[in-house]
Formats: structure tokens, C-alpha cells, sequence
């Protein structure tokens, strides 16, 4: 998609949003980039709404609306199809941390850039629900919520020895 735009010619606009920007500033900056071609406040709500920001390309030939993966750092308006900035935001090789739960199972994986540099897996000791009634299902359903507590928590532990 970056690759066809950038070969895209003639007259378009591309407003780099990020997400913690002002609704005011952004109306603004859309305002002066497609005038009054498009309703802001859809615009704003997408881009308020998403923890990364957002890309508007806007033209002639292409009218796209891109929520990067990753957060869209500084507010910028630039003239035709400019996909440098945020081909550079995907390249960059950003460290990330995924983090899977599940009863009494877990994964830790962080990764930078492409490359996984750390995982752990492991597992503990949770109990299934017990569905049979009266006080036992109550007495029951006390432990195991202790045993997902005592989970949970070490499998922060392993967490904050790893980040």
C-alpha cells in the first residue's frame, strides 16, 4: 500500500494525527487539509479512540485513513502522498513484551524488532470450577480464587524480572 502511494502524483495531503492531540487542534489541521470534504468529527472519534494515532492520506486518487500499529509521535501536515514518516514508524524496531494467561498456564515473550530475544513458559496450580451446589461450590470457588490470585501474581513476578 506505502509502495503505491508513494508513486502517486498529483495533488493530496498527508496529516500525521497522534492520538493525544487536542480535538480543537485536530478539526483544525483537517480543516486545512481537506477543507470541508469530509466530516471531522468521524475523523477525530477514529483517531481520539485509537492508543496509537492516526495517518489521513488525502487526494485526488487516494483518500485512506491508516491507524499504525505503533504511535504517530509528532503532529505534521506535508504536502502529496508523504509515506516516508510513517514507512520509517514500521521500521523501526521497537521492543515488545506478549504476555499469555490462561488457566494455570502462561507465556512470556518479548521481542525487538523481528527477533525474540526472551520467553519463559509455566504453569501452576489452579483448580477447575467445582459445579456442584450448596457450601462446598462457595468453599470451593474460595480456594480457587485464591490459587488465580497467587497465579496472577507470580506470574507478575516473572514479568518484572524480565522487563
Amino acid at each position: 500500500m506505502l509502495a503505491e502511494l508513494d508513486v502517486e502524483r498529483g495533488p493530496a495531503r498527508s496529516l500525521y494525527l497522534p492520538s493525544a492531540l487536542r480535538s480543537e487542534e485536530m478539526e483544525g489541521m483537517l480543516g486545512e487539509a481537506v477543507g470541508s470534504e469530509i466530516n471531522p468529527v468521524e475523523v477525530i472519534n477514529v483517531v481520539s479512540g485509537s492508543a496509537t494515532g492516526g495517518v489521513l492520506f488525502w487526494g485526488l486518487a487516494r483518500r485512506l485513513l491508516v491507524l499504525p500499529p505503533f504511535p504517530v509521535r509528532e503532529k505534521y501536515l506535508a504536502f502529496g502522498y508523504d509515506v516516508e514518516t510513517l514507512r520509517s514508524l514500521l521500521q523501526t524496531d521497537f521492543t515488545i513484551a506478549l504476555i499469555l494467561v490462561r488457566m494455570g498456564t502462561f507465556a512470556i515473550g518479548i521481542c525487538q524488532g523481528e527477533k525474540l530475544v526472551l520467553s519463559k513458559v509455566g504453569t501452576g496450580l489452579v483448580h477447575a470450577r467445582h459445579k456442584k451446589g450448596g457450601s462446598s461450590q462457595r468453599r470451593f470457588q474460595r480456594r480457587q480464587d485464591r490459587e488465580v490470585d497467587v497465579f496472577i501474581e507470580r506470574v507478575c513476578g516473572h514479568v518484572r524480572e524480565r522487563l
